[in-house]
């Protein structure tokens, strides 16, 4: 009973690692935009790597442990998501000269 628990908490930080890598690669992903001349192109090809990459690893993780695990481990990564793009929404628009509005 424990190892189980024990093995649920540790899907579910996979998933919420998962969900921190995904949003870390996007991040890039959107601050590269203005370097490159074939925006639209680089911003697709970031998205696929980074839906084959969550596909895959949750793939991984229900051809390993099943599907209650799968469902811990897309809860962490859900959890984690909305907690990062809750943060990035409340905190403080900067204005053009720097300061806050």
């Amino acid at each position: 009973m424990v190892e189980e628990l024990a093995l649920y908490i540790v899907t579910f930080c996979c998933g919420a690692v998962l969900a921190r890598l995904f949003l870390w690669l996007l991040q890039r992903s959107v601050k590269a935009l203005s370097s490159h001349s074939h925006g639209a192109g680089f911003l697709l090809t970031g998205m696929m790597l980074r839906l084959c990459l969550v596909c895959s690893l949750f793939s991984l993780i229900l051809f390993l442990f099943g599907t209650s695990h799968l469902l811990s481990a897309m809860t962490g990564f859900v959890v984690t998501r909305f907690i990062r793009i809750r943060n990035i929404t409340s905190a403080p628009q900067k204005s053009a000269q720097g300061l806050p509005q």
